[in-house]
């Protein structure tokens, strides 16, 4: 299922999302203020893995205010919706998919830039607590407290 989703904070007007959790995330994600912009990623961003290429939805960039300083920070993400945010959730994920996102985690640790890699994300709002969860574990990290 294709649909057309008017978009404000992508590099283009409009985007096309592939299911309804999909639009729901995009939609929610459009409207947030600490969102700086996201995109659909497109089908030619893939990652090798034993069993196939895989796909990541969406690329998104966050700003966040240091409380202590003032200072805005950018953060930057790559995530994979799914009709649920358990990994483990075998009613909704197959094994072939839970592998690709295995593979997808140890991808991105592996680049060793500062891209945070979300999967499975069902909504929005679980997305934002985890990321929030990971700022702050990396702020913590730079500033030696962890």
């Amino acid at each position: 299922m294709m649909l057309l989703l008017k978009h404000l904070l992508g590099v283009f007007d409009k985007m096309l999302v592939d299911s309804e959790v999909e639009r729901m995330f995009s939609k929610s994600a459009d409207i947030d203020p600490e969102v700086v912009c996201f995109i659909k990623l497109p089908a030619s961003y893939k990652i090798k893995t034993p069993i196939g290429d895989y796909e990541p939805d969406f690329g998104l960039v966050m700003k966040k205010k240091s409380l202590k300083n003032g200072i805005e920070e950018e953060y930057y993400f790559v995530i994979e919706t799914k009709g649920t945010n358990d990994i483990n959730d075998k009613k909704t994920m197959s094994e072939s998919e839970v592998y690709k996102i295995n593979c997808a985690m140890k991808h991105f640790t592996s680049l060793g830039v500062e891209v945070h890699y979300k999967a499975p994300v069902k909504e929005f709002s679980y997305f934002k607590t985890e990321a929030d969860k990971t700022i702050y574990a990396q702020v913590g990290k730079e500033n030696g407290k962890y």
